[in-house]
This record gives C-alpha cells, structure tokens and sequence, in this order.
C-alpha cells in the first residue's frame, strides 16, 4: 500500500502530460483544417494536399467529433473540386450526422449537406442529391452565400435530369440572380447555359437561342462553357432553322474542343448522325451512330443511336442485327424510364415541404410557449410588485397615521402657546398701529406741503417767462397770421425756456431718474400750457419726439410730479 502512495504523483503526472499532449495534437490538427477550409475556394490543390499531409484518413474516428465532421466535409469537397469521383457517401456521412439540422441556419451544417448531394451527384443518385440539396438550402444563414447558389444550381441540374424543365428553370433563375448581386460571370454563364437546354427540353428553339447567344457573347465563359454552348447550338440549327451545314460547324467545334468529356463526344457524334441521316447521307450517319457508342454516354444518347441504327440497318444490308438493336433499345428505354421517374423527386420536394412545415410549426410552438411562459412570469412578477406595493403603502399609511397623531398633539400644544403669544402680539400690534398712523399722517403733510411747494415754484417759472419776449412770439404765433416760427424765433424761445424755468429743472434733477434736457424742455412747455402740435413747431421737433419723450417722463417722474405737470388744473388757475 505504501508503495503504490509512492507511485501516486509519478501517475498523476504521465496523465496530465498525456492530456496535454492530446490537446496540443487536436489543437494543430484544428488549425490545419481551419487553414485548408481558407485554401479550398481559391486553390482546392493546395487545400486536398494540406488534408492529405494530416493523414487522417484511417484515424478520423480518433479525432474529437467537430474535429472529423470538418475533416469530412473538406475532404470530400476538395476531392469533388479536384474532379475525383465520389463514389461512396460515408465521409459526408460523418459530416452531417454531426451537424444535423439545426433549427436555426448555420453555414458548417448546410455545407455538411451540400457536400452530400454532391457525393449523391457524382453518383448519379438524383433522388438522395435532391434531398441532400433542399436541406442544404434551408440551412444556409444568407442568400448572399456562393453555395447557396451553387445548391439552386444543382438542384436545377437534377430535375432537369427527370426532364423537369418548369421546375429546374425557377431553380436556374433564382441562382443566377443571386449569382449576378455576387459579380460571379463565370457561373451566370453556366447558368445561361442550363435556361437554354431548359427550353430546349421544351421544344422552345427560340427562346434557347437567345441564352445559347448570351453565354457566346460572355467573355468570362468557362472554355468547357463555351463549347458546351455551341453543341447546343447545333441543336437549334439543326431542329429549329434545318441549317445542318451552320450544325455540322458547331459539331465539328464541338469535339475539336471536347478533349476528355467523352460523355459529349457521344452526344456529339449522334448529333452528326441525326443531321447526316436527315440530309439522307446513310453511310456517313451509319458511321457516326457506330462511332458514338465507342464513348460512355448517357442512357438516352444509347438508346437514340439503337434505335436509328435499327432503322438503317435494312438500307444497309444489315438487316440480321435489327433484331440487336431493337433489344438493345428497348433495354436501355427501361431502364432511363426507371432513373427518369419524376415521382421519385417530386415525393422529396413534399416531404422536405412537409419537414420545413413542421419545423416551421415546432418553432411557431416554441415560440408561443415562450411568450406564454414569459407572460405568466411577468404576471406573477406584476402581481407580487402589486402585493408587496400594497403591503408597503399600508405600513406608509399606518406611519403616517402614527406620525399626524403625534404631529396633532404637538400642534395642539404649539397653538396653546400661540394663542398666548398672539394676545401679546395683538397688544404690540395695537400700539404700532396707532404710531404707523401718526407717521402716515404726518408724511401725508409733508407730501402736501412739498406738492404745494413744487406749484408755488413752477408759478414763480411760469411768470417769469410770461413777462418776456418769447410770450409774445407765442402768443403771435398762438393768435396771429404766422403759421409757423423762423429758426431764430424758435431759439430765443427755447434760450428764454431754459433761463426761466431753471428752478423747475433742479426739481426734475431731484425727484427724477436722469431726466434729460429734451424731457425738461418737453415738460416746460406742457406747464405752459401747450398742445402737443404747439410744442413740436415751438421746439422744432418731429411729429412723434414729444409723445415719446412725455411718455419716458412718466417712466422717470414721480406720480404727483407727473401729475402736476400734466394736469390741467395748475393751467386753469393761471
């Protein structure tokens, strides 16, 4: 037992550098996987060979499980990239049986089901491609997203493969317009390309035209595009305007520049044979229906070439094999009818909308289970504030009784002694009064005694000035024929004014706020008695001077001074 204690740290320790050793590992093999996921969109070579340099494949499942779901995409994706076939889905497996799907749109999980369908793709499996893609698109968080794009793209491809051409041009359409706001003219091409075979499977030569024209005039076409392009334009010489010699140059382009798409080539040199046989040429068409079953080709390319082999062969002297090639047609019609079936995909597009309904219905549940749970709690909560609001403003209420009936008797008491002091108050007030009116009175005969000697002053003014010879000019201008003063007369006038009523200025200086020498002319010649049109022409002034400069004197002037100037009773007495 004592030994084993020994051995204890010496343990604890290989586990904790053993654990960190891991980490080390799982963290490098993350940054190497993170580095190869930045490399794959612009160099895949470089992305596949960083992959093959971790040398994961046979010890994925040692790896942590976000780890060997990244590692399987990538992969995968850099294979397909590369052109490698995909021949089995159990990498892309791993990747989207870790992702899933998530109720929300996360990238890594709809990438997971992109690169299924691509797998699915590469295998010529259009149902499961098609199941794989619909759950990637509704994975994606952004329309804004390249794969996102390519997704609508494939999943055009595979309907157009069950001859579903309404359904696979809306996906056609909508990718090139995401493609278009993403400035990606190498796959609008693509695209263009896709719409016109679209109308081709529709019989619709015109319409194929113009798009096969687009990708034509693209200078950003891929060159594999480009001649794909002219096949299909041998299409539409050849069925729409019956031009075979225009065909038969955009065949011969065709499979100059077709290199290793053997699956072209075939459709290439049957599309020669139909134009050969339609211009009556049989052994030239005999040839090429000959020389296009050397190539892998697709079903409906065989089944052409047996077909209208088995309908020359008696013009050729071949008639023993008619029997070959009606097998032979019949086997390969079978079996495109049974990979050709619409219903299996239009069953996926319904349970994907059926799974995308129900999702949609969980998560409007989950929803309205968390609004109604947030709604009760928010009830509770609002009634416990209700409670203890209602608890809290009764302890206020019983306070407050508590301190108004002890603020009552303290007022009581307080009122007691108020009363006490109030008859003293009275007493002292009685007294103040009776000597507040005693002042009053006597400031009253002050007040009257100085207003009475402010009229004496302003007579003694107001005599003197009649017994001069500015009276006289008045009383000629006031009474006579001159109907306005010369400027000289005016100035006498206002000199005689001034020197006269000189003691009447020193009253306005003391009893007045800064009266100025206007105001006391202005105030002089009210004493005497004159109007307001009188004064302006006696003094020169303009129409609106004299009521501004009697109204600032009102402002300036004490109340009775005002008053005895500008009463009328002072002018009657003289």
């Amino acid at each position: 037992m004592k030994s084993l204690r020994r051995y204890l740290p010496l343990l604890a320790l290989l586990l904790m550098l053993t654990g960190s050793i891991t980490s080390c590992r799982d963290t490098g093999v993350r940054d190497a996987l993170l580095r190869a996921e930045a490399l794959m969109e612009s160099d895949p070579k470089a992305a596949r060979a960083m992959l093959d340099s971790l040398n994961l494949q046979s010890s994925i499942f040692n790896l942590q499980s976000k780890d060997a779901a990244l590692y399987a995409l990538l992969r995968t994706q850099t294979d397909y990239k590369c052109d490698v076939p995909l021949t089995t889905d159990s990498l892309a497996r791993i990747a989207t049986d870790y992702y899933g799907t998530p109720r929300r749109p996360d990238y890594h999980a709809a990438m997971a089901w992109y690169t299924l369908g691509c797998v699915y793709g590469d295998m010529n499996d259009d149902v499961n491609a098609t199941s794989a893609f619909l759950n990637a698109k509704s994975l994606f968080p952004d329309t804004l997203i390249r794969y996102y794009a390519l997704t609508e793209q494939n999943l055009g491809t595979h309907h157009l493969n069950r001859h579903m051409a309404h359904e696979a041009a809306h996906e056609f359409q909508s990718a090139k317009h995401n493609l278009i706001r993403l400035g990606d003219s190498t796959a609008v091409a693509f695209l263009d390309l896709s719409l016109a075979r679209c109308c081709l499977y529709r019989e619709d030569y015109a319409s194929a035209k113009e798009w096969l024209v687009r990708v034509l005039q693209n200078p950003h076409a891929s060159d594999f595009v480009f001649t794909i392009a002219h096949f299909e334009m041998a299409k539409v010489e050849s069925y729409y305007t019956h031009d075979y010699a225009k065909a038969h140059e955009y065949l011969e382009y065709t499979i100059n520049h077709l290199e290793g798409k053997s699956i072209f080539l075939s459709s290439a040199y049957t599309m020669k044979a139909v134009d050969f046989q339609e211009q009556g040429k049989i052994d030239s068409a005999w040839y090429n229906f000959h020389h296009a079953l050397a190539f892998p080709s697709d079903l409906s390319s065989f089944a052409h070439c047996y077909r209208q082999m088995a309908i020359l062969a008696p013009q050729l002297g071949k008639a023993d094999s008619i029997a070959d090639y009606v097998r032979l047609y019949h086997t390969y019609i079978d079996s495109l009818y049974i990979i050709s079936n619409q219903q299996a995909i239009r069953q996926v597009e319904n349970d994907h909308r059926v799974e995308m309904e129900r999702q949609r219905l969980e998560e409007e549940h989950r929803r309205l289970v968390l609004t109604l749970s947030l709604a009760a709690l928010a009830l509770i909560i609002l009634v416990l504030a209700v409670l203890v609001w209602s608890l809290n403003l009764a302890n206020r209420k019983k306070q407050q009784y508590i301190q108004i009936s002890d603020q009552l008797k303290l007022a009581q008491m307080q009122e007691e002694r108020q009363k006490a002091e109030l008859a003293k108050v009275k007493e002292e007030a009685e007294k103040l009064k009776n000597v507040y009116h005693d002042a009053l009175q006597h400031i009253n005969e002050q007040e009257t005694l100085s207003s009475t000697d402010y009229e004496n002053r302003i007579r003694i003014c107001v005599n003197q000035f009649r017994k001069g010879l500015s009276w006289q000019l008045v009383q000629k201008y006031l009474h006579g024929s001159e109907h306005s003063l010369r400027k000289e007369e005016r100035a006498t006038i206002r000199h005689d004014i001034n020197v006269c009523f000189t003691d009447f200025y020193e009253i306005l200086q003391t009893e007045g706020k800064k009266v100025n020498q206007t105001e006391k002319v202005v105030s002089a010649c009210y004493i005497l008695g004159f109007k307001t049109e009188e004064t302006e022409e006696i003094l020169g002034f303009s129409d609106s001077t004299v009521r501004v400069q009697k109204h600032r004197l009102k402002e300036k002037l004490p109340q009775d001074l005002y008053n005895i100037i500008f009463s009328f009773s002072f002018k009657k007495k003289d």
